[in-house]
Parts: C-alpha cells; structure tokens; sequence
C-alpha cells in the first residue's frame, strides 16, 4: 500500500528558542508509527535514482519497504550490506544532495525522508538487538586480544591464515576499512595521533547533530569485533609505514583526515582570536563531554565571525550561539545558494539568528593596539566568470570595503590531508593536488600500502570516506590472499 501524501511526516525537532540553549540533539526520532507510514511514501519507482545518488550504492528502496511492513531487523540488515555506520550516516550525510534530492517523489510533492528513516533502522537495532548479537562476538574478540599482546605472529595465529593489517587514522575511513576486514577474518590495529578514536565524528562534527553515544557504539562494535586501537601514536614520528610493514604486517590502509587546515593571506590572521572551525569545534566537543575546557577567548566571545559557508559553518554558528554569542555573522565571497552547506542547515542557522554576509572577500583582521580582535574588514564581490568547479568565481569591487565587527574569527575554509604520515616517503606517495596518490581501489604507488577517504579525496562527507575504506578493505583482501598464495 502506498500512502499518497504529498508531505513528508516531520521529523521531531527542537523549537529554535529552546535547541539553541542546549547540546541536546536538535532532531528526534520517528515512532515506529510515523517510519512506517513515511515508509510507504515509497513508490519503489523502476530506475531507483535515490540509489545512483547515494556514493555507496545504498539498497534505498528495499530497505525502505521492509520498514513499510514493520520488518525493521531486516531493514537494518539490508543497509549493513552498504555500510557499517547507518546511525552517522542517517544524522549527517547531506542527503537532499544526495539520495533524498534525487527521489521521485520529490518531483511533485517533498521526497520520502529516507536519513529519518534510516537513522531510525539503525537505533532500533541498538535498542532492541544488538546486545544478542555482542554476547555472540565476545569470544572470538577476547582471543584477538590476548593474542595481540604477545605479538604479531600470535595475532596472525588467532586471526587463521586471513592475515594483519595497520589502519593509520580513526575516522570514518579507517573505521571503515577496520570494519570489512575483520568481519572477513584479519586482524586489525589501528593507529593514531589523538587520544580518542573517531576523528571527524568525535573532535569536528556538534554534539546536536551526532550524539558522542552514537559514535562510541559503534567504535565498541568494533572494540568487541577485536579492533585493537593504539591512540596517542603518530604514524610518521612514532611509527612510520615502513616501520609497520617491516613489523610485520600484511598492509596498512591510510584514512588520515584533512588535517591541514586552509587559511587566508591577509594582515593580523594569526591573531589569538582566529582559530580554525575543526578547532573551534573540538574544544566545544570535549567540554560538552566533560573532557575538557574551551578556552577563555573561544567561550567568551560575543561577536563570532565564521568565513565559509558550507555545513562546517552553519555548526559553527549553532556551536557559538550555545556558547552564548550575541551575533553570528557567516561571511561569503559567493552566494550562500552556491555553498554546499544543505537547506535544512541553512534554514536552523538563520532560525537562531545567524546573520548572511554574502558577496564578501574577507580582506584583513582588525586588531586594538593590544593585539586583540575587533572585526574583520571586507570587500564586496560580483559574480565573474565560470571556475573549475562550475561556479562563477567572484570579482572583487574595489573601493567597497566594509567593516564587520567581531572578538572572534572562526575560519571554515575546509582542509587538507596531512602527508607527514610518510615520513621519508612523503614526496613519492603524494600526488600534484597535495592528497595521496591512489587509484580507485584504493592502492597506492607503495606495494602493501592503501589508502582511501579524505587522504586520497580530499575533505568530503563522512559516507564518501566511508567508501573508501570499504574499497580499500577489498583491495587489501585481495592484495594478502594473492601474497600467501604466491608464498605456498
């Protein structure tokens, strides 16, 4: 049965006067009531578009329509064959780019809300069944463990002829990539430089748009799986690649983020009241989870400046309101309709007040004889001609400066990954665009070393990085099964 109704079921959501005093996630969930019934909005159309915009493939229209019938446990296992994190992926893909922008029934009438409904999925699953299913991977988890304390060759042992690999990076690429291999049987570490594991989605991404609880089950799944995590370590300094194949390991998959934060030439923009968004949202992240303080010049600021305008921005914004700004002005060189941030983004930042200054080159930091921030002189812009990316790059107006006033610069430029990992081979594994340099499977120039998600790609979306890791994943199978294949 299909329900015709041209709206969507509204997702629960916090009142903007009440959300924008918390860290509480902004959006709820669907009762089963309204999953079902947006479910069955679902025409399950012959070319299925809402798969061929999605960057994994994703089976949309089946498990849409097990939610349609209650089939819930099915759903979710349906998704899992495409991705080992649908409970991020349903709170933070940009899916009105994606599936949900492509979905027919978007063409008359609002498309099928298939991130509610896949969100949904993926916490009744945590909800209702997933404790059976921990109890059952407890055991073999325990042996990988006792086994990697002894070594190598212990691990290789435990893990039967499948082999082992180093994953350099926590994010969603390297939790990716852990996650395919060891349910095909390797033994897998994985690296890396911060003290807890989970990157993006535990230093970059509000508290109210993905809850810490999420990320944190599913880095246990992987805990209980038998992913050993070695925090605190930097590939490139402590350990090098080299080093961890000399060590003994079969391959090593790279997922380092874009770590190297963009910035702007202009005058006074290493001020102390100039930090990055990553940064910026870090700080917040850890003291929401009382692991941390932000510091004083983040916390107390009252007029937060954000240049950029995609999803990073618009979090910013939400973050700084929280923190108890009075104004929050996002400046853009282009119209904020040419960012990529999403509508429903855009729509809540200016639901909390955030403020649009669009067709502005940000051309100087403003500073007191202290050294203190004061605001941020600009110049008007025009659109010109066509870039590489399809967009027209703006024209500065000259003449046309404007002051914004501001005690806080956030700059959410997007970033770059770092190539440090490498140590002496940084120069042979990076490619001209500053990334490394890999195929589409996910192999590098280095025999034995893979890579994927924003270190091959550039900064992305979470489920771009997502597939990397996956393809990897296969890439590195094959590589280790055609090596001891070759060595009998």
């Amino acid at each position: 049965m299909i329900n015709y109704d041209r709206k969507r079921n509204p997702q629960p959501t916090q009142k903007p006067e009440i959300r924008s005093t918390n860290f509480e996630e902004a959006s709820g969930n669907y009762t089963k009531e309204q999953a079902v019934a947006e479910a069955m909005r679902c025409f399950n159309c012959r070319e299925h578009p809402c798969m061929e915009a999605c960057p994994t493939s994703q089976r949309i229209p089946e498990f849409i329509a097990c939610v349609a019938r209650g089939e819930f446990e099915a759903a979710y296992e349906i998704i899992r064959t495409r991705s080992c994190m649908p409970a991020i992926c349903g709170r933070v893909c940009p899916q009105e780019r994606q599936c949900e922008g492509h979905c027919t029934r978007g063409n008359k009438g609002e498309a099928v809300k298939i991130g509610a409904l896949e969100r949904f999925v993926a916490d009744w699953h945590e909800k209702n069944v997933k404790s059976a299913d921990a109890e059952q991977t407890s055991a073999a988890a325990e042996q990988l463990t006792s086994a990697a304390e002894e070594g190598l060759a212990d691990v290789k042992t435990a893990a039967g002829s499948c082999g082992v690999v180093a994953i350099v990076g926590t994010g969603p690429a390297g939790l990716a990539c852990a996650e395919s291999l060891i349910s095909r049987g390797y033994a897998v570490t994985v690296y890396d430089a911060l003290d807890r594991p989970g990157g993006v989605l535990t230093y970059g991404i509000p508290q109210f748009r993905l809850p810490g609880p999420v990320v944190q089950n599913l880095i246990g799944d992987l805990k209980t799986a038998g992913v050993e995590f070695r925090m605190n370590t930097w590939v490139g300094e402590d350990v090098t690649v080299e080093g961890l194949l000399s060590d003994g390991y079969d391959a090593v998959f790279i997922g380092v983020g874009a770590e190297k934060r963009n910035t702007l030439d202009i005058p006074n923009i290493d001020a102390l009241q100039v930090v990055s968004a990553y940064d910026y949202l870090a700080q917040i992240n850890a003291s929401v989870e009382g692991l941390g303080e932000v510091e004083p010049a983040l916390k107390e600021a009252k007029h937060v400046v954000i240049v950029g305008a995609g999803n990073v921005s618009m979090d910013v914004s939400h973050s700084a309101k929280r923190m108890g700004a009075e104004s929050m002005t996002i400046v853009y060189h282009r119209s904020v309709a040419d960012s990529a941030a999403t509508i429903e983004e855009l729509t809540q930042a200016q639901e909390e007040g955030v403020t649009l200054c669009e067709y502005a080159a940000p051309a100087a930091i403003l500073t007191d004889e202290t050294g203190n921030v004061t605001g941020i002189e600009c110049l008007k812009t025009v659109p010109g001609q066509p870039d590489e990316s399809g967009r027209r790059a703006p024209v500065l107006v000259e003449g046309s400066n404007f002051v914004v006033p501001a005690d806080l610069i956030i700059l959410a430029l997007g970033a770059k990954p770092e190539g440090s990992v490498f140590g002496a081979e940084e120069q042979e594994m990076m490619s001209d665009r500053g990334v490394v340099a890999a195929n589409e499977d996910g192999e590098t120039r280095h025999p034995g070393v893979f890579a994927g998600g924003d270190a091959v790609i550039g900064a992305a979306t979470v489920v771009k990085a997502m597939k990397g890791g996956r393809t990897a994943a296969e890439s590195i199978d094959e590589y280790v099964k055609a090596k001891y294949a070759s060595a009998s």
